[in-house]
């Protein structure tokens, strides 16, 4: 996006999503088997995982 200048790319070859910044995305434009822009149902169905907090213990 504009603000992180970091960019979601589904490569549709393997079906794995890649994390790519703003400056290979023109190179990715004219490259085929790689899928830039997602409908919203998608983005809700993609598997993101959870964050869980942890419990950290200060040192003494």
């Amino acid at each position: 996006n504009k603000l992180t200048t970091s960019y979601l790319a589904l490569d549709t070859n393997t079906g794995y999503y890649e994390h790519w910044g703003e400056e290979i995305i023109p190179k990715l434009l004219n490259k085929q088997g790689y899928k830039l822009s997602f409908t919203q149902q998608e983005i809700a169905s993609m598997e993101t995982g959870s964050y869980e907090q942890i419990k950290v213990e200060e040192e003494k």
